[in-house]
């Protein structure tokens, strides 16, 4: 458990660390329901992994996005 400013105690969030080396990629996999990240996603995944990599995201990134995308 976690305290929160005002006093409350929430449970704190097992941290999983999946393949993949970008947090922002960590990020958008772990949030599968969320319109927001899968539009971000989905943009993601439309870009060329040359231009992606010029992003600064490894190829276990692209890979990782790639595969949460079906």
């Amino acid at each position: 458990m976690t305290k929160r400013y005002s006093g409350e105690e929430i449970a704190a969030r097992p941290t999983i660390r999946l393949k993949g080396g970008s947090a922002l990629v960590q990020r958008l996999v772990r949030a599968e329901d969320d319109p927001g990240n899968e539009q971000v996603r989905n943009w993601l995944c439309a870009i060329d992994d040359e231009r992606l990599l010029s992003f600064g995201l490894a190829p276990d990134d692209i890979a990782l996005l790639r595969a949460r995308r079906s």
